[in-house]
């Protein structure tokens, strides 16, 4: 082992970069190699060592593999590499300032190879992915920008330049520390403002301007400028990029662009003489937008165009699967007509079989006695000739070798390697005649082409499970290997038999001589096909064999019956044409897409082909020799594993570095293969899923919300949702036709379908969790009980409906806009109105493929809650308004045009026809947008009830409730106690705008009826404005926050320790919705049983309503009654806890043994009572409600003494702020013994004797 460890970043990041580097062509030498490593400070000896150790350690398995690829534990990579990243910091700041100093440090410190290693694998540890990494990098501003930001108020007064600038807001110190934290961690030169200074800005004709660079040159970093002014000017460009993402505002951008920029350069000694310049900011802000657009945009980097090509491609494998079905299920009804179950046997299955893949006497003998299960084989076959044939013309490489006249047959067998009589057949004219004679000047080779050629009517792959279960060839793997160590004795599995049966079979091949393979072949020749066959590196055959076992096994042309059984041979004839089927069509849609996007990107000058460019275009494959690439390999593979060249329409091609991530990545984002992410993803994707797909009441509010899209879309009409819900319900039931089945396929190609939000975040989480294999532990009990099998048809059926949901609506969709549309474009081509609907469909509807991969990476994250919703109905929002608009103004028109004319068609458009869409869909957006508020507003003048009331009512409801529609079903009223009730319908959970209607009403509200509210309760409304908006990204988790509730102990039980409780919360968040509903309804039963009809109640009092149990609340209209008598003392109670807690902070500053500063004690005081006014005004608002509501004194006492006795001095507080009088805390006689004897910390009596008589009777409001 060197010095430099394999499990970091140190070596990680090089050895990432290296590979790139080369995989580009850009490093080609080992001379060019060892220069770039030596560029990154390492030592080229220490750096082979390592990468050798880590290739050690990926050949142990995956497990280890893993380990070195994300050493340890994600939160403690994190924790410690921000730390490490930090140290990194302060080391490179010391050795430009105090280079001595540090230099004397570094000498002290001699640290051991083992305890290096260590070193760098705690505190810089490979990343298990771009986000992970970005979060450290974050940590590793955020350590040191607090401190910074703290040292502000301090620095601006040494340096003078706070009276001068003024007040230094809060934005503007965070602004500054951030600037400091990042010039402290990054090197000078990387500083983000001098990295985007390469950003080409075009002019408004699109001509390049210059580099933001050549703009700013003045704020640029100057590599050769003494390394204290590149800090300096670090310091600057950062805090002019912190100051813009901040938000600083005015101050920001001229108070420290200007005064503070330029004084602190003249205390420092005029270093520094460059100002901030904000007009910079504009050109600035274009060098993010490659991110902007690769992780949170719906086209991933691509532009509208390339993001559809992308939905096609990503539509394109279900499809194939829905096109295969469609044969494999008329073959099946055919073999179930004509072939009963009692007269199937092997020999019958393996005759369908050899039919299948081009036995024609089998054929012919299966049509005498079947001749509908005949026509069914001829129509499949027909199928994979045809795509056979396709590849083998667009696709498929030939070879071919030049040969010369004085060359024999046998010469050029011998030189290229190939047996003589396979030559021959490939060229039927190949003689030593013909080739001395001149007439032949080159023969073909065997390669992708000639099979294909050779094999035409036998392309029906057997299918083996060691090729598609992951799980099958570990296990595989793993018996073989206690078979080499004589460990499998007694073991008469049939995995074990076949592996001595496939030993036994190699062992008993001979040559001509009647010689056997040598012992030591054996194992090779084994470990080959269990385990070789699965990697894409074993492209040629057995290495290290003797000639003799080569000879003997390159005989054999067929693999064997015992290999067969070893692989875990499929023997079911329809589903090998199945799998065949799927993998050739992934093959020719994979190659249209990479041909479509390879023009495209030419066209639009994303890429450019057959000559190296000078800007930032790279290999869009590696420039190696064909047939390197995943393609190609992907080709092969679905071939049955045949070789030969493919043509990769992206070779030679020199492309955007964003345009080759989204066709690398695809919709998709990569979230590594850490078992500790993929076990929390299980966790996280089942806790969302119970509480989703598997809840009734969801899946009703799911078809209510897809209601509400269609209106805004404007395209309800009930002959289209009648087509839908067929074409859904049938698919559902497995009753399709193959007509309908052709339909569901070209849904799915054009990316309408089969993309719900919840039930594809579910898939998709599960996919990554479970990826695996099919036999973990649980998947195991799931796949091989009766009970796990039917569970798991009972999911799946569940699943299925809440997309069927989907599906119904989007068909409708779908089929309503491509009528209108065919309407406003009657020359179009039926592919391309299909086309062009689907995008528009894909725009205005949520799409689990278009969510950013931003927020798609967010489900291994402990935080976000469905946050692929809220996103899209931010994005389908914007593009309904754009459409709309588009439609109206003739811009829709237009742009069809230009696109017919460039590709030299003249189309007739009737543009009265597109204005009336754009107005239906305008006025659709307007119903939708206000359906709710009407309904609102008919209820409240049904039950007289006013504005105020209305506001007044929101205000003393649950946090999550505010600012929600709400359709009261009765008025406010007193029931038989005398208690104040209300009932009604919240409509936020089925108003899919609700996300974003809301916060926009409850800002709205806080700035035209402020004369209404306190200044609190004004910011508190737009604080929740603006956490209801991101808190759907940032909150934790459902399973984290119940563990967190839990364990600061709230909802615990007396008695209950810690664990209990927290195993008890987190449970909750994996049962069933449907389950919670059920549970609900025989509470409310038994309650009524025990109370009486109509006075049903939780197990903390308060009532349940008959509408949050009944059948209208199953299927998800859940009507509520608020209690606002009981809720009284439960809203009050918390700002007035809140006020008592303020004198906390006085206390605190008396109680300090250390003070010495009576200062620090008056303004601790001074700060503890704004403090408990702020908490008055927000208890004043809660009161002011409640009388709103028609509570008086007499409710109040009497709701807050129901359950237990309130203090006489609580209650008077109460009414004092109920006055809007204000009572400060008192300096109490324990106050002033605690500071004059026990802890000496000096009081100004007559400063807060001051405050106090200040603060005394001021007005709350």
């Amino acid at each position: 082992m060197g010095a430099l460890s394999p499990y970091s970043s140190i070596f990680s990041d090089v050895q990432r970069e290296l590979k790139e580097l080369t995989g580009q062509g850009q490093l080609q030498t080992n001379d060019e190699k060892k220069r770039f490593i030596q560029s990154k400070g390492l030592d080229v000896n220490d750096f082979i060592d390592a990468q050798a150790e880590y290739f050690n350690i990926k050949k142990q398995g995956k497990q280890q593999g893993a380990e070195v690829d994300a050493p340890g534990w994600m939160p403690g990579r994190i924790a410690l590499g921000a730390v490490g990243k930090v140290g990194e910091g302060i080391e490179r700041v010391g050795e430009t300032f105090a280079p001595d100093f540090t230099q004397s440090i570094k000498d002290k410190i001699n640290l051991s190879e083992a305890v290096e290693r260590k070193r760098q694998e705690l505190f810089f540890p490979t990343h298990g992915g771009p986000i992970e990494e970005v979060v450290t990098d974050l940590g590793s501003y955020v350590i040191p920008a607090t401190g910074f930001i703290k040292a502000i108020n301090v620095g601006s007064k040494l340096l003078g330049v706070a009276n001068k600038a003024g007040k230094i807001g809060k934005a503007a110190k965070i602004a500054g520390g951030w600037a400091a934290g990042t010039t402290l961690v990054e090197p000078p030169e990387e500083n983000l403002l001098n990295m985007i200074s390469e950003y080409t800005v075009p002019d408004e004709a699109g001509k390049p301007m210059g580099t933001v660079g050549q703009i700013v040159e003045r704020l640029k970093v100057n590599p050769d400028d003494a390394k204290s002014a590149q800090y300096l000017k670090a310091f600057l460009n950062n805090l002019a990029i912190e100051g813009t993402i901040i938000g600083v505002g005015s101050l920001a951008l001229k108070g420290l662009a200007k005064l503070p920029a330029k004084t602190l350069a003249k205390k420092i000694g005029g270093i520094a003489d460059e100002y901030i310049i904000p007009t910079a900011i504009k050109d600035l802000a274009k060098s993010v937008n490659r991110t902007r657009k690769e992780w949170f945009s719906s086209s991933f980097g691509l532009d509208k165009d390339g993001a559809a090509l992308l939905s096609f491609r990503d539509g394109a494998p279900r499809a194939a699967m829905t096109r295969a079905s469609i044969l494999e299920r008329t073959l099946r009804k055919a073999i179930n007509k004509e072939i009963p179950k009692k007269a199937r046997t092997d020999e019958t299955m393996e005759g369908l079989n050899r039919a299948l893949t081009g036995d024609n006497a089998v054929l012919d003998s299966i049509a005498k006695f079947a001749p509908e299960t005949a026509a069914a084989i001829r129509k499949m076959r027909g199928e994979i000739d045809g795509m056979s044939e396709f590849i083998r013309d667009n696709i498929a490489l030939g070879k071919t070798a030049r040969i010369k006249p004085i060359e024999t047959v046998a010469q050029i067998a011998k030189r290229t390697g190939i047996d003589e009589a396979e030559l021959i057949k490939l060229n039927p004219n190949l003689t030593d005649i013909n080739i001395k004679a001149g007439a032949i000047k080159e023969v073909v080779l065997p390669s992708l082409k000639t099979s294909i050629d050779k094999n035409l009517n036998m392309y029906i792959n057997r299918t083996y499970q060691i090729f598609d279960d992951p799980s099958y060839a570990k296990k595989l793997r793993k018996k073989f290997n206690l078979y080499r160590e004589g460990k499998l004795e007694g073991d008469t599995s049939k995995m074990a038999n076949d592996i001595r049966h496939t030993r036994d079979y190699f062992k008993g091949l001979k040559d001509n001589h009647n010689n056997p393979i040598p012992d030591e072949d054996i194992d090779k020749i084994m470990n080959y096909y269990i385990e070789g066959v699965t990697r894409p590196e074993y492209n040629a055959f057995i290495k290290g064999l003797g000639t003799r076992t080569s000879k003997i096994l390159k005989n054999r042309k067929e693999v064997p019956q015992e290999v067969r059984a070893l692989w875990g041979e499929v023997k079911d004839p329809l589903k090998n044409y199945a799998n065949s089927y799927v993998k050739m069509a992934n093959v020719i849609s994979e190659y249209k897409f990479l041909d479509d996007i390879t023009k495209m990107a030419l066209d639009k000058n994303k890429a450019i082909k057959g000559t190296i460019p000078t800007g930032d275009f790279i290999r869009a494959v590696p420039d190696q020799a064909v047939g390197d690439d995943l393609f190609t390999t992907a080709t092969q593979k679905a071939l049955g594993g045949a070789t030969g060249g493919v043509k990769n329409p992206l070779q030679g091609l020199f492309i955007d570095p964003s345009w080759k991530k989204a066709i690398d990545d695809g919709m998709e984002v990569a979230l590594g293969d850490n078992a500790l992410i993929r076990h929390w993803m299980k966790v996280k994707a089942t806790s969302q899923g119970m509480k989703t797909v598997f809840s009734i009441p969801t899946h009703g509010r799911n078809v209510i919300g897809n209601t509400f899209m269609m209106l805004a879309n404007g395209t309800i009409n009930p002959y289209h949702l009648a087509k839908g819900f067929k074409e859904t319900s049938k698919r559902f039931f497995k009753m399709s036709s193959n007509e309908s089945l052709e339909k569901i396929a070209r849904y799915q190609e054009l990316g309408i379908i089969d993309s719900s939000i919840q039930a594809s975040s579910l898939r998709a989480a599960a996919g990554d969790a479970f990826k695996k294999g099919h036999e973990g532990f649980v998947e195991g009990i799931v796949n091989k009980t009766k009970a796990g099998r039917g569970a798991k048809k009972i999911t799946d059926k569940t699943v299925q409906a809440y997309e069927a949901e989907d599906n119904l609506f989007k068909i409708a969709n779908f089929e309503n806009l491509k009528s209108s549309y065919r309407k406003a474009f009657p020359d179009l081509s039926e592919d391309a109105l299909e086309k062009f609907t689907a995008q528009r469909t894909r725009d205005m509807m949520p799409n689990y493929n278009l969510v950013p991969k931003a927020f798609k990476s967010l489900r291994a994250m402990p935080i976000g809650n469905f946050v692929a919703f809220p996103a899209e109905m931010v994005r389908n929002s914007i593009n309904l308004a754009k459409n709309a608009w588009k439609d109206i103004s003739g811009a829709t028109a237009r742009e069809m045009k230009a696109s017919a004319a460039k590709q030299g068609i003249n189309i007739n458009i009737n543009e009265g026809a597109l204005r009336a869409m754009g107005y239906k869909r305008l006025a659709g957006m307007m119903a939708a947008g206000v359906a709710g508020d009407a309904m609102v507003e008919q209820s409240k003048q049904m039950f007289g009830i006013s504005d105020e009331e209305e506001q007044a009512f929101n205000n003393v409801l649950p946090e999550w409730e505010q600012g929600t529609n709400k359709i009261f079903t009765s008025p406010i009223k007193r029931n038989s106690e005398g208690e104040i009730t209300v009932d009604y319908m919240n409509l936020g959970p089925i108003d899919p705008y609700a996300y974003i209607k809301n916060p926009v009403k409850m800002v709205a509200a806080s700035l035209l009826n402020n004369e209404d509210y306190n200044e609190q309760t004004i910011n508190d409304m737009q604080n929740k404005a603006m956490w209801d908006l991101v808190s759907p990204f940032v909150d934790p988790s459902m399973v984290v926050k119940n563990a967190l509730n839990a364990y600061q102990g709230r909802g615990a039980t007396p008695d209950e320790s810690a664990g209990a409780s927290v195993w008890r919360a987190v449970s909750k968040s994996f049962t069933p919705g449907t389950i919670d509903y059920f549970r609900k309804r025989i509470l409310a039963k038994q309650q009524g049983e025990k109370f009486g009809e109509g006075e049903e109640v939780n197990q903390y009092g308060f009532t349940i309503a008959p509408g949050e149990v009944d059948n209208w609340a199953l299927f998800g209209l859940k009507r509520q009654q608020a209690n606002l008598s009981q809720g009284f003392k439960f809203n009050t109670g918390s700002p007035l806890r809140d006020m008592k807690k303020s004198k906390g902070r006085f206390t605190k500053a008396i109680s300090d043994y250390t003070n010495t500063d009576p200062h620090a004690v008056t303004k601790a005081y001074q700060e503890s009572q704004q403090n408990k006014l702020k908490h008055a005004q927000k208890l004043r608002t809660v009161l002011r409600s409640y009388q709103r509501l028609g509570m008086d004194e007499g409710d109040m006492y009497r709701a807050l003494t129901k359950d237990g006795l309130l203090s006489d001095k609580d209650f008077e507080a109460l009414m004092m702020i109920n006055q809007n009088i204000f009572v400060p805390d008192e300096l109490s006689e324990n106050n002033i013994l605690l500071g004059e004897l026990e802890t000496k910390s000096p009081i100004d009596y007559e400063k807060i004797m001051q405050m106090y008589s200040d603060f005394y009777g001021s007005e709350i409001d």
